[in-house]
């Protein structure tokens, strides 16, 4: 018994079976409202699964106020409201005492990470909230995990420190204990 499959390069859409499952009322738009630029409201009619349009039985949730991320205040204003933000001079060479530390890390890879800190990290320091935060990872040096922490986090919620902050955290975690 020989079972042939079909190939799909040269047809529609349409002659595939189960390409679009998914019910066509999901994905109609409400193309006034994407015109005047209105975000989506919360409505009162539901459409059930077969397209049918019926009342809901909850009223909408209460619409939460929204708060300006400027009076939202900063983890590390909780924590410390005294801490002082070393400035592009300290900071570099901060930065540069750190990569002369002995590090766990293959010769060639330190190298790559330095010479990548070396060349995207210089534009960024002149913005006070990048030194803000190297200012707290410097001064957790006692404590190596809460920075590591602190950069881990600040990675994932600033993509303008994505060309060089990876390359810092590996030889920040990787420096060895004594000389930090």
């Amino acid at each position: 018994m020989e079972t042939r499959s079909k190939s799909f390069q040269n047809c529609t859409e349409a002659e595939i079976p189960g390409y679009n499952d998914c019910p066509s009322f999901l994905f109609q738009v409400n193309k006034a409202a994407a015109k005047t630029g209105r975000r989506n409201q919360i409505v009162t009619e539901v459409r059930d699964v077969s397209g049918n349009t019926k009342a809901s039985t909850l009223p909408p949730p209460p619409l939460a106020s929204r708060r300006s991320r400027r009076n939202l205040p900063i983890e590390s204003e909780k924590s410390e409201p005294d801490l002082s933000t070393l400035s592009y001079e300290e900071v570099l060479s901060r930065v540069e005492s750190l990569c002369s530390f002995k590090s766990r890390l293959p010769t060639q890879e330190f190298d790559f990470y330095r010479r990548k800190i070396k060349t995207n990290m210089t534009k960024n320091l002149e913005i006070e909230s990048v030194r803000q935060v190297l200012t707290m990872v410097f001064e957790e040096s006692s404590d190596k995990h809460k920075g590591q922490l602190v950069l881990r986090e600040w990675l994932t919620s600033d993509t303008s420190i994505s060309n060089w902050c990876p390359a810092f955290l590996k030889i920040y975690e990787n420096a060895i204990e004594d000389d930090l």
